[in-house]
């Protein structure tokens, strides 16, 4: 792959230019003592904008153009786009572009931003059940029959949310595959795996007619920095439209260059070669931890561990493992989700996790086996219960009401609740096992009581 983007970005910054625009730092000449020492003054030679030889981010016709159009062939698609904003911005745009008034079927572990794009597009959600892990409560993904039920009972649906991987890491082809024989024009949110396919030993990646991957979770890009992919280039114009509407006119180049970078490593030996020793020592810690109190389960992911341990929650292991100095990416009352670098874990992280099973006491897992939580009852659309007057109650006082907007717990960003269902007490106890406070603020419908 080519790196049009950093030639063109470093032959302007070695011009050594003098700035009268934007950003305010003036290219690294009014920075603060604290960042300086901490970070140095080149970085923000390199935190350009969109200036003559540059291109811009919106309407791409150089070296932009050429990075882009490099990345899709790399991915095996027909255009790319590169996002500043998270796979949200991305997630915003497909759902304006291509769900406007439409029905639309949605799994229920699906991202937020999925949620407030389908409500600015005006569409029709149709939520599908989920089939999670009964001892870990991981999200499996949509059934087969439960897309094909959807499908019976609305067959006005045009768009399939396909949500691949899961926060967990797990997969479900069976959903695509119908959508697929449906006729369903499918977005596909791949956030969570955009390593998929860059290795032998990687899940391959998603698919859908247009995807979006968070390039920035698993790859070695900036925070932020994410990817828009799409198989047909007449659905580029629509794409376009909708992302200039959700993007921001002042991209990061430093972003930019990061993304163009790491899809130019992907592929070359040294970084298959580094993947592969992550591997390797992933799966040598595995082989340690095996017959330990610490259980450790995989689903399709090899970078994602879904650990958990007899007699402690999941935030416990979190706790202990934080004071060891490994941090995880997410804890619950039932498990700790691990999400490893490319490269495998450091030799502390590694030596964390041995010490913490040699402490653990073996012992039968005696909690009862996790249900999906149930879909809650609708009252309102979520379009009419956002505008609607609200109040803030405790968690802990809320059964009964009706959600004036989204009760989640950050990460993963996946609404236990949306604006317009009614708050169950199976509600509250997931929010609470998801580890909120009884006395977290929620906001509902001021006059719940009517309905």
């Amino acid at each position: 792959m080519g790196n049009f983007l950093w030639q063109a970005l470093r032959a302007y910054t070695d011009k050594k230019r003098q700035s009268a625009h934007t950003p305010g730092h003036g290219a690294g000449q009014v920075v603060p003592p604290r960042l300086a020492a901490a970070w140095g003054e080149a970085i923000f030679r390199y935190d350009q904008t969109e200036l003559p030889g540059l291109d811009l981010l919106a309407e791409a016709d150089g070296v932009l153009a050429q990075s882009q159009a490099e990345v899709a062939a790399c991915h095996g698609a027909a255009f790319a786009r590169y996002l500043v904003g998270g796979s949200t911005a991305g997630i915003l745009a497909m759902c304006l572009a291509f769900c406007r008034q439409k029905t639309v079927l949605v799994p229920r572990h699906a991202h937020h931003s999925i949620r407030n794009g389908l409500v600015l597009a005006d569409a029709r959600a149709i939520d599908l059940p989920v089939d999670i892990d009964p001892q870990t409560g991981a999200v499996l993904g949509v059934s087969k029959a439960s897309l094909e039920a959807a499908l019976a009972a609305h067959p006005e649906a045009r768009v399939f949310w396909h949500i691949d991987p899961s926060y967990d890491g797990a997969r479900a082809p069976e959903a695509l595959t119908a959508a697929r024989a449906a006729g369903l024009f499918i977005l596909t949110d791949g956030a969570h795996g955009a390593h998929y396919g860059f290795h032998p030993a990687y899940p391959p990646p998603a698919e859908g007619d247009i995807r979006v991957v968070s390039s920035h979770k698993t790859l070695p890009v900036l925070t932020g920095a994410s990817l828009l992919l799409g198989q047909s280039p007449a659905q580029a114009p629509a794409l376009d439209r909708a992302l200039q509407m959700v993007q921001t006119s002042s991209p990061s180049y430093l972003m930019l260059a990061s993304l163009e970078a790491a899809y130019d490593w992907l592929p070359r030996a040294e970084a298959q070669a580094q993947m592969t020793e992550g591997l390797a020592q992933l799966a040598g810690l595995r082989r340690d931890l095996a017959g330990t109190p610490l259980a450790v389960t995989v689903y399709d992911d090899p970078l994602r561990w879904t650990v958990s341990a007899p007699g402690l929650t999941g935030l416990a292991l979190a706790e202990r493992l934080a004071a060891a100095g490994l941090d995880v990416e997410l804890a619950n009352r039932r498990t700790a989700l691990l999400l490893w670098p490319l490269t495998g874990p450091q030799a502390g992280g590694a030596q964390a996790l041995k010490i913490l099973a040699d402490q653990l006491t073996p012992g039968p897992d005696q909690r009862p086996p996790l249900a999906p939580l149930p879909l809650p009852k609708v009252y309102l659309a979520p379009q009419v219960a956002l505008a609607a007057p609200s109040k803030l109650v405790p968690l802990a006082e809320a059964a009964g009401a009706i959600a004036a907007a989204s009760l989640e717990v950050t990460p993963p960003a996946i609404p236990l609740v949306l604006p317009g269902e009614k708050i169950s007490p199976a509600i509250i106890e997931a929010a609470l096992a998801a580890g909120l406070s009884s006395d977290k603020l929620v906001s509902v419908l001021a006059h719940s009581n009517r309905f």
